[in-house]
């Protein structure tokens, strides 16, 4: 849910990612219950995608955080900060800036 959230909010321009890719989950999933073991599987059910059609495991954060190279106690809050924090910011998200990634690493 959190995820559909932030690249949706990305997908219309309300929203600019800060953080590391994302779990990359291809769509919605359910958990089936087969009759005869009674095993639960967990299956892909729907691909999603955001509003410009990217699908979702393909979407990637505005700002990306390098965790291998970050320091501090919260590198992905000081990466947001940071980008707040910045003379000028565009209004919305990459979608709004031609897709311009910043890499941050630390």
């Amino acid at each position: 849910m959190g995820e559909g959230t932030a690249i949706g909010l990305q997908g219309i321009g309300r929203a600019t990612l800060v953080g590391t890719r994302m779990a990359g989950l291809a769509g919605a999933i359910y958990d089936v219950t087969l009759p005869v073991t009674g095993w639960t599987v967990a299956l892909l059910v729907e691909s999603l995608f955001r509003v410009d059609g990217t699908p979702r495991e393909a979407v990637v954060p505005d700002v990306e955080v390098d965790l291998t190279v970050a320091t501090g106690d919260d590198p992905v809050l000081d990466a947001g900060l940071r980008w707040l924090s910045a003379p000028s910011q565009p209004a919305a998200t990459a979608a709004s800036r031609g897709r311009s990634r910043q890499s941050e690493s630390g």
